[in-house]
């Protein structure tokens, strides 16, 4: 009976593990049916019988010296019709036994022996996993010995600031809005000293007019030493505050950090001198560490280059075979689809 449209055969079980039980005998060939279309090709005076389309070449069928397009005509002296029937007979052989086979090839009659696999011990065998040797693993990089550096950071002379809105500077009583709104004074620092407040307004800037924190940043920067007065609205009302900067000198700068993704400015003091000379007592050290660190990462990835090396022929072979057996179960899936949809235009009874 033809299958209807829209039916899909029930394949037979892969030989791919994991993809559902692997049991029973196994010979190692894909089949098709013989059509009348195919008679002439294959030389047949009936038709009757299963064409090999693939070949497991490391299977009994591929030992036996089958090959593509041979014609099976007999199983152990029965005949076979198809390959329904091809397949029952050799499901129902126990692995292990050998059997006879009737072919046609080219139109003329072979006898060929063989001996069924048993098909889970078979592809057990065939995809066993491959031991691969572990990576050895990249050291880590040896410790970079301590800098000592005392470096005091802040904001800018301990002040964080941030600009007004015209609703903050209408709280604050600073017309049009326009000025820097410090928002919190650092312990210790010199603006603390200075007398500054969380709240007070920054207007001006040793009489330079300050509406945003950019007019602020301008004003320290031109002024770096000495003394710097401050305009400031408290409560409402202007005042003056003074805030001591620090005297330039050769061995002592001030680095400034301008604000990237948040708006703050940092101030560094560093004593350069200090630096210089801890710098010079800890290269030697530095250099070890690098040389070291350098050396154990090249020996690691030469580990690992070797490992893979000496395993690069198993891994080839497994995914060779891995593509072999994935093109067959691909190729009978065809076939089958090509059978469905040649019976669905078939006249029905």
């Amino acid at each position: 009976m033809p299958v209807l449209a829209g039916e899909m055969p029930r394949p037979e079980p892969s030989p791919l593990p994991g993809y559902g039980e692997v049991y029973g005998s196994y010979m190692g060939v894909d089949v098709q049916e013989v059509t009348h279309d195919r008679m002439a090709a294959l030389k047949l005076k009936e038709e009757r019988g299963a064409e090999i389309t693939m070949v497991d070449h490391d299977a009994p069928a591929g030992k036996a010296g089958l090959k593509e397009h041979d014609v099976i005509l007999e199983f152990n002296g029965t005949t076979v019709q198809g390959t329904e029937e091809l397949r029952r007979l050799i499901h129902e052989t126990p692995p292990g036994r050998n059997v006879q086979l009737l072919i046609s090839r080219d139109g003329q009659p072979m006898n060929i022996s063989l001996q069924l696999a048993d098909k889970k011990q078979y592809f057990a065998k065939k995809h066993e996993a491959i031991e691969v040797a572990p990576m050895p693993p990249i050291p880590p990089i040896p410790a970079i010995p301590a800098l000592d550096l005392t470096i005091r950071t802040g904001s800018a002379y301990g002040l964080l600031v941030d600009d007004l809105t015209p609703q903050l500077g209408e709280y604050f009583g600073v017309k049009n809005g326009e000025g820097v709104l410090v928002k919190s004074v650092e312990e210790g620092t010199r603006a603390k000293a200075a007398g500054f407040k969380a709240g007070d307004v920054i207007v001006r800037v040793n009489n330079q007019k300050v509406a945003d924190r950019g007019d602020w940043r301008s004003a320290l920067r031109a002024h770096r030493s000495g003394k710097l007065t401050v305009g400031i609205v408290r409560d409402r009302r202007e005042q003056n505050l003074t805030i001591n900067l620090p005297e330039s000198s050769r061995n002592h700068s001030s680095l400034r950090v301008l604000p990237t993704v948040v708006d703050l400015d940092l101030d560094l003091d560093v004593d350069m001198e200090q630096v210089r000379a801890e710098l010079a007592e800890l290269r030697p050290d530095l250099e070890r560490a690098r040389t070291t660190a350098l050396e154990e990462g090249y020996k690691a990835l030469e580990n690992g280059r070797r490992a893979l090396d000496a395993n690069a022929e198993q891994i080839r072979r497994a995914m060779d075979e891995a593509k072999r057996a994935l093109d067959r179960e691909m190729k009978c899936w065809q076939k089958k689809l090509e059978k469905v949809q040649k019976d669905s235009k078939e006249p029905q009874d």
